[in-house]
């Protein structure tokens, strides 16, 4: 059906689904929030058209609910969208004021892992557009545009937890139909998207996955001119360092010093990650991202492991996973001292939890101490990430006194560089442009995949459960790095 001026998701399939449950429930009162969410959209949209032209289909939805049900949509007078009062949500079976509290905590303490499992627990029995009501009000009207955002893909992800449940892709659905909407003040994104399309596709639904996936690239064309980045043709001497590849995915081993992606400042000259693995696949990358392929992202001067999507299917299911904390991160740091929070860990080696909030969001990350270099006054150690923040890994090891070495940004203090010279063994590796290099490595990266992403004997260290394919990677550390620690020791 042609819904929403051409731009809606209602597909047949969820609309035979959407019958059966549609003529089973008692007649609605004032509001729509009893008819299964794949209609929800349509019937806003009908009554709150502008206009006296109005799509057939969405004529023929009404003349079907006012057949079946006996309900009519209320006058644009009397409605204001799909906000409602709290007596026409109670008698149309919301949920409690309890379940509406913990929402307000959960968004007001920026606790999104909590936020996406009260998702997920309430999959399948909370409306779409109820979920945007409460949302609404626990962020002040959609005021705060980035934490309502935030806490909207929190929602979708939940949804994407529970994507074998029924209902749960058909309402993450409706509410990404919702954030679509003209009038609506928050946007999706590629994590909305993404987190979407990943459902869809895990509980079999690849057409509706596909579709997702188009719209989100369709999204992706529409930035700006005068904001687009142009791609350029990579110098004929650089090379990409491949780690894995098969159909669905290219891992590489990239080198310190250069770019993720291209940005206004970066030289012409200069080579790229996006562009150099765009020459190696012949142009055959995702195109959901703001770099063709770019699922995530190292510093300039981080080496290690990056992964890229050479299908958009594969760029969904690696931008929720990396959203949900499926996929996890290993670093490698050298640093000036020894972290420590916690004495008794520090003693006996074992690893400590770092809990700093960053940018006003969540951040947790685990250290481990691997080796101690007195005489040097530096350590090498193990960063697990469990969030994603800019430079997490940075402004933890920061945080407790232990910056990494060659540190560019959270270092600045000159009392401080001071006393922490950097050794004499290490003074050779002193980069001329101080973000070119530092001390941090992507050592290790484990992915959980959807079980369609992984070809038969196509590398890496693989297994397979329950549906998921999990796919396991590791990076050496860099020569320089060797013959730093070697030199160290």
């Amino acid at each position: 059906a042609r819904v929403s001026r051409g731009r809606g998701l209602v597909l047949l399939p969820w609309f035979k689904a959407g019958w059966t449950r549609l003529v089973s429930l008692p007649p609605p009162q004032e509001v729509p929030c009893h008819l299964p969410s794949p209609l929800l959209r349509p019937m806003r949209a009908l009554w709150s058209r502008r206009g006296p032209r109005r799509p057939l289909s969405l004529l023929v939805l009404l003349r079907i609910c006012h057949q079946s049900t006996g309900w009519q949509p209320p006058s644009r007078a009397s409605s204001s969208g799909f906000r409602a009062t709290s007596a026409r949500w109670a008698s149309a079976g919301a949920p409690g004021e309890a379940f509406e509290a913990s929402v307000h905590r959960l968004v007001k303490a920026g606790d999104l892992e909590g936020l996406v499992g009260l998702s997920a627990e309430s999959a399948g029995d909370l409306p779409a557009l109820e979920w945007a009501r409460i949302l609404e009000g626990a962020t002040g009207g959609f005021a705060a545009r980035r934490e309502a955002s935030s806490a909207l893909n929190a929602v979708l992800g939940g949804l994407v937890l529970q994507a074998g449940h029924d209902g749960a892709v058909a309402q993450a659905v409706a509410l990404l139909e919702w954030m679509e909407d003209d009038g609506t003040p928050i946007a999706p994104d590629v994590v909305s998207y993404s987190c979407v399309a990943s459902a869809a596709y895990r509980s079999g639904d690849a057409a509706l996955g596909d579709l997702v996936t188009r719209r989100a690239a369709e999204r992706a064309d529409t930035v700006p001119r005068k904001e687009r980045v142009r791609s350029r043709r990579p110098p004929a001497h650089a090379s990409l360092d491949v780690a894995f590849e098969d159909g669905h995915l290219l891992a590489i081993n990239k080198d310190s010093g250069v770019e993720t992606h291209r940005n206004k400042g970066t030289p012409v000259k200069a080579p790229i990650v996006s562009e150099l693995a765009s020459a190696h696949c012949q142009g055959k990358l995702s195109s959901l991202g703001s770099a063709p392929g770019v699922v995530h992202r190292l510093d300039k001067g981080t080496s290690g492991l990056l992964v890229l999507a050479k299908t958009n299917r594969a760029h969904a299911d690696l931008v929720a996973g990396f959203y949900l904390r499926r996929h996890r991160k290993a670093y490698k740091a050298l640093v000036h001292g020894i972290p420590t929070t916690d004495t008794a860990a520090a003693e006996t080696g074992g690893p400590m939890e770092v809990s700093l909030a960053l940018d006003g969001l969540p951040a947790k990350s685990v250290v481990r101490v691997d080796e101690t270099f007195p005489s040097a006054g530096c350590s090498l150690v193990t960063v697990r990430t469990l969030t994603g923040r800019k430079h997490q890994v940075r402004r933890h090891l920061a945080s407790l006194g232990c910056p990494l070495v060659f540190e560019p940004i959270y270092d600045k203090t000159p009392k401080r560089r001071a006393a922490r010279p950097v050794p004499r063994a290490l003074q050779a590796l002193a980069p001329r442009d101080k973000t070119s290099f530092f001390f941090l490595h992507s050592a290790q990266l484990y992915l959980d995949l959807d079980q369609h992403l992984m070809e038969p004997g196509s590398g890496g260290s693989s297994s397979n459960s329950g549906g998921h394919d999990f796919l396991e990677l590791e990076a050496p550390l860099p020569d320089s790095w060797e013959k730093a620690l070697a030199e160290l020791r």
